[in-house]
């Protein structure tokens, strides 16, 4: 992945998180968590049911003092996710989406 061409976002609030975005997010997860990465299911495979749900949790517990959700695009397209909950000491959650 060639940072120079990467654009960040940060979600703070759930409207932030478009109808697209949380689409492309779901998939993201899905993919990452069925290919052996740690990302948060201990038992893979997952489905995108089973994805949509923990994410529509992250997605309703977002705050700007509280929980971001900052994602990462690479010519448009999602490259990688980064959840932060219970800023500035919370759990942190990432991974690679392309």
């Amino acid at each position: 992945m060639d940072t120079t061409n990467l654009a960040l976002d940060q979600c703070l609030i759930p409207a932030d998180v478009t109808p697209c975005l949380r689409d492309r997010l779901v998939d993201c997860w899905v993919e990452v968590t069925n290919a052996g990465g740690a990302a948060g299911f201990p038992f893979p495979p997952v489905d995108m049911a089973e994805v949509a749900l923990a994410l529509d949790r992250v997605i309703d517990d977002l705050d700007p003092d509280t929980g971001r959700l900052i994602t990462a695009h690479e010519h448009g397209r999602l490259a990688s996710r980064f959840h932060e909950a219970g800023c500035p000491t919370g759990g942190q959650v990432s991974e690679k989406c392309l």
